[in-house]
């Protein structure tokens, strides 16, 4: 089921056949509640106070930012940083949030049941107007 969820309107049948490892996919969607079954639950200050306790398992990013002076590099990421660094522009990032959420856990294995391989989902909150990582790709 969450297999259709991610590419509806498209049917499993065209994306086995016109998409898998052919081409790229985009969905948009215009519904920012069209995954809120999956926030439901979750509040973000609290995954990171249970669940973030180093570096790596939440991260800072700001577009044109040299993080080698970075002032928040120094400090542990707890709530109280990650709002003082949210308040200057910088996104937060949640790496592997299906290790941290229940309901993004079973969303991300009923997707691997269709894929045959596995599915991660990191958490990017940035605020509007703002830009949290350059133009890029990544080769993992």
């Amino acid at each position: 089921m969450s297999l259709d969820i991610l590419i509806a309107p498209h049917s499993r049948e065209s994306f086995f056949e016109g998409v898998w490892e052919k081409r790229a996919l985009h969905v948009a969607r215009n519904d920012p509640d069209y995954f809120g079954f999956l926030r439901e639950d979750l509040c973000v200050e609290q995954v990171i106070w249970q669940t973030c306790h180093s570096w790596g398992d939440v991260s800072l990013a700001r577009a044109h930012t040299n993080y080698e002076v970075a002032p928040y590099a120094a400090l542990s990421p707890s709530v109280s940083t990650i709002r003082k660094a949210l308040a200057e522009d910088y996104t937060v990032v949640i790496n592997n949030l299906e290790r941290k959420s229940i309901r993004v856990a079973e969303f991300c294995r009923n997707v691997e049941k269709n894929l045959y391989f596995n599915a991660i989902v990191n958490l990017y909150f940035t605020k509007a107007n703002t830009q949290g990582l350059n133009y890029h790709y990544d080769t993992e």
